[in-house]
């Protein structure tokens, strides 16, 4: 009896410990010059640098990827040295919910997503980095919307600029 008391106490102690760690460690933040100008995270949690594009199809997703560089610094150095190095960080193309900015001849039926991310880690000291991004298409992309009501598709090229944003990592809980 005294061994299935120590053993069932040893397996809740377990138990505790695994569910105490995993809700004790914070949601990673994620991080792009796309979505806003200033990011605050704590000391020690996870920052992952990301971006997306969705397309009204497979086709133009497909379109855009075959188009889109990624350029991204951290505080005045470049992150990656070479287009290869960024296109490997493409995750696979997946179905979205549709939307209905969609051109109806183009259709809607099934929206694609096409997400980009790099785990950039944690920082360990209080302070404030500067990230930046600079997006740029070999050839105009469409996403397959009418964002503007103009009944025609939106069309992308050129190049963003560099896009930058603040990350402030305070101090940890």
């Amino acid at each position: 009896m005294k061994k299935i008391i120590a053993v069932s106490v040893l397996v809740c102690l377990t138990i505790t410990l695994v569910f105490t760690t995993a809700l004790a460690q914070e949601e990673p933040a994620f991080v792009s010059p796309i979505d806003g100008t200033y990011f605050e995270v704590s000391q020690g949690q996870e920052v992952i640098l990301w971006m997306g594009w969705v397309a009204c199809t497979k086709g133009l997703a497909t379109d855009f990827l075959t188009s889109v560089h990624l350029y991204w610094e951290l505080d005045g150095e470049p992150l990656f040295s070479s287009d290869d190095e960024v296109a490997e960080l493409w995750f696979p193309l997946q179905p979205h919910q549709p939307y209905s900015v969609c051109i109806p001849a183009v259709g809607r039926q099934q929206t694609w997503f096409a997400g980009w991310g790099y785990p950039l880690g944690s920082f360990d000291e209080v302070g404030t980095h500067t990230v930046k991004l600079e997006i740029w298409f070999d050839h105009p992309v469409t996403d397959g919307f009418d964002s503007d009501g103009d009944k025609r598709p939106d069309i992308y090229s050129g190049s963003t600029g560099l896009l930058s944003a603040t990350i402030e990592v305070v101090e940890g809980p």
